[in-house]
């Protein structure tokens, strides 16, 4: 493996690693309050007040396009140190 190789990846696990964290301490927690508090909108919303019910769906929309790329990065970052121990039990 080439050092540049072997560097991004050092970079991208250690970039998953502080992802991993900040999901587990700060960004779920919030996901979860979030989606319970969207659910809660959703619930007490007329089904004939359109206008309220698509901002319910746009900040739904968000939120799970915040977590899905923050498991992005944690996935990223967890297949970088399988590759880069792969490459330590090699040597």
């Amino acid at each position: 493996m080439q050092p540049e190789q072997r560097n991004q990846l050092s970079d991208e696990r250690a970039q998953g690693n502080r992802a991993e964290r900040a999901y587990s301490e700060f960004i779920k927690p919030f996901i979860e309050a979030m989606n319970k508090q969207l659910y809660e909108a959703f619930n007490s919303v007329s089904p004939m007040d359109t206008a309220s019910l698509a901002d319910i769906r746009r900040t739904q929309m968000v939120v799970n396009e915040l977590e899905a790329n923050i498991k992005e990065f944690i996935t990223t970052g967890n297949m970088a140190s399988l590759m880069l121990n792969q490459e330590k039990n090699d040597d």
